[in-house]
């Protein structure tokens, strides 16, 4: 059996009944032997009553309210509450296609896979159109690689995950607003042995452009929670092991943090003065003795990170990003070419 995990929250009349819309997306499953975890938290609209109709409906279906708000707890209880071999996480927003179960089914039914990953795409709601966004070229079952792949772990859903190797020992980060199935599926894949990869059907259609959708927006609580993902990152690395070959991932996370390929659309230029200013003093240690020469990156990167460090270390790198910013967003091009050599 496959447990679907769906954590509710304001899906109802708030979100445009979206939650209609993916539950009858798993109803119509041609795989069959599943259940499905509605794990509701805090939500201020009809969405329980929705949530009770498909209960009423089918007894696969369970709801559980929760008292506390967040996806993170509503996906652990779920994890808890799981009685099936495997578990997949749906977000409620979201649908899948009527073959995503059985599509990956053969693999696990065939082979002691630990990790199924299915393709997924992007469903713009405001239009109606579909755009692939992840793919396999084939279906198949490999043996676990050593370094990480962010490609195929940053996301959480769109995935079919044994039940032993996260039941009772992994479970997501609640004090993380942001990246938390990452570091979640990060962890899950080093403790898989055999991931399996479908090709065709199995797709996950994640929702953009929905009404009511929640988006986090850009604060010093965010910009510190990305900032310890490199360093959580590297406690999982060492954890397995794996830490030398997973190094330029974390070169790149730091590199794109700072000064991405455009500079005014990285989330630290995006603060208040005084959010950025704070930011700098607390983390202004760290960001000087980064060892900036043995990145792997541009050349031009590598020569703003310099001067990040250096205006840091005067108490002067809030002024020196905020003007970057503007740099970046009004001078042409040639004008700028200059900065980068």
């Amino acid at each position: 059996m496959i447990s679907i995990i769906i954590p509710l929250h304001n899906l109802g009349k708030n979100g445009d009944y979206c939650l209609k819309k993916c539950l009858d997306s798993i109803i119509a499953q041609t795989y069959t032997d599943f259940e499905v975890l509605l794990m509701e938290n805090g939500s201020t609209d009809d969405t329980v009553d929705v949530a009770k109709e498909y209960c009423m409906q089918d007894n696969r279906f369970k709801l559980f309210i929760l008292e506390k708000i967040g996806v993170s707890n509503a996906r652990n209880h779920g994890i808890s509450a799981a009685a099936g071999e495997y578990i997949t996480f749906v977000d409620g927003d979201d649908y899948i296609s009527e073959d995503f179960l059985e599509s990956a089914s053969s693999l696990f039914l065939s082979s002691d896979v630990d990790i199924i990953f299915l393709p997924w795409s992007f469903y713009y709601q405001n239009n109606n159109k579909v755009k692939n966004i992840l793919s396999f070229s084939s279906s198949k079952v490999i043996e676990r690689p050593k370094e990480d792949n962010k490609k195929i772990t940053s996301f959480v859903c769109a995935k079919i995950i044994k039940s032993s190797i996260i039941k009772n020992s992994l479970l997501f980060s609640t004090d993380m607003v942001t990246a938390e199935d990452s570091l979640f599926m990060t962890e899950a894949y080093f403790k898989a042995k055999k991931i399996g990869f479908v090709h065709h059907g199995g797709g996950y259609y994640y929702t953009q452009n929905r009404k009511g959708q929640t988006t986090i927006k850009i604060s010093i609580k965010k910009v510190n929670n990305l900032y310890s993902l490199i360093e959580k990152y590297r406690v999982i690395y060492k954890n397995y092991n794996v830490l030398n070959e997973n190094e330029k991932i974390l070169e790149n996370l730091t590199v794109s943090f700072f000064v991405g390929d455009k500079f005014s659309q990285t989330d630290i230029s995006k603060l208040s003065l005084s959010d950025l200013k704070s930011f700098l003093l607390q983390h202004k240690d760290e960001i000087i003795k980064l060892n900036i020469d043995e990145f792997n990156c541009k050349k031009w990167q590598k020569v703003w990170l310099k001067r990040i460090q250096y205006f840091t270390l005067k108490n002067k790198a809030h002024y020196f990003i905020k003007f970057m910013r503007i740099y970046r967003n009004i001078l042409p091009k040639f004008l700028r070419k200059k900065f980068y050599d």
